[in-house]
């Protein structure tokens, strides 16, 4: 698939104290230099300014100014590389600010739409995650095994420090585990595809009768790896329904999305004790998705 490994430990070097001080000097003189009107503020996360603006010509678009990390380094190349029909259109990009101009997706209702039934969000994301993974890669997208090596380090390294807090959790040897899985579920032999990185919910919009994706942080690996999120948050039905019911959808195996899951979600706790929450809705995840590996 024209798939070049690059490593996941390439960072912009920028501190988020910094970029947090100058990121409103940013956003002004951007609008300025894209000749763009402001308008609504949409949600970014932590790791974005997000707005809706108008061109000078009058048409709507959405600007995203990206604090820099690793995970977005390739989210343009994700963009293109999905292509007009699955994602929106890069209409601009400064990769020296980590800013994009990037086409509106109307009505942009996302997977989470209270009036969308759950059976039909699975299937919606399974179609898309299908087109998904079958477009060709381009260079300069990391790998997931690199990606994992990455996250698998730095959990490792707070592990001691989190240890009184896993076993109040009653998950420790579950994070444990978890974590010592990273690496070797994603050096397993499955032919790699082009992933979303953060194929959420929340990031699956409505675009007319469609569906496209929105915020990639894309890796090259196994498209089981992206399921997570989205199964994961959905609401309705059981666990067990969900994963099941994307595995039939997607001809991916069940097995290797528990798999994910459970790693993925061990490396969530270890992420949530970090930030300082009290991971007890993460922890309660991670017993939930063990438990699908017992029967």
């Amino acid at each position: 698939m024209g798939m070049a490994a690059v490593s996941f430990e390439m960072g912009s070097g920028a501190s988020r104290t910094d970029w947090d001080a100058t990121s409103l000097e940013l956003l002004a003189t951007t609008l300025e230099r894209w000749q763009l009107t402001p308008g609504q503020t949409l949600t970014g996360g932590v790791s974005a300014l997000v707005l809706e603006v108008t061109q000078a010509n009058g048409s709507p678009a959405v600007l995203k100014l990206g604090f820099p990390h690793v995970e977005a380094i390739g989210e343009a190349l994700g963009l293109e590389a999905f292509g007009p029909e699955l994602a929106p259109r890069v209409l601009r990009q400064d990769a020296w600010t980590w800013a994009l101009l990037l086409e509106s997706v109307m009505p942009g209702t996302s997977l989470l739409d209270p009036e969308l039934a759950m059976d039909d969000a699975l299937a919606a994301a399974a179609a898309l995650h299908t087109r998904l993974t079958a477009r060709r890669a381009p260079g300069g997208i990391p790998t997931l095994a690199s990606a994992m090596s990455h996250y698998s380090r730095g959990a490792v390294s707070r592990l001691p420090a989190q240890l009184p807090a896993l076993e109040s959790l009653g998950v420790a040897e579950l994070v444990r585990a978890g974590i010592a899985q990273l690496g070797s579920l994603a050096a397993d032999d499955v032919p790699p595809v082009l992933l979303h990185g953060d194929f959420n919910p929340n990031n699956v919009l409505r675009s007319g009768d469609g569906w496209r994706v929105i915020d990639p942080k894309p890796l090259v690996g196994d498209p089981a790896y992206d399921l997570w999120p989205l199964v994961a948050q959905l609401p309705g039905e059981t666990l067990r329904y969900r994963v099941g019911r994307m595995a039939e959808l997607t001809g991916l195996s069940a097995e290797r999305i528990v798999a994910w899951g459970l790693v993925r979600t061990a490396l969530d706790v270890s992420w949530a004790l970090e930030d300082g929450l009290d991971a007890e809705a993460q922890a309660a995840s991670l017993r939930e998705w063990s438990a699908l590996t017992q029967s």
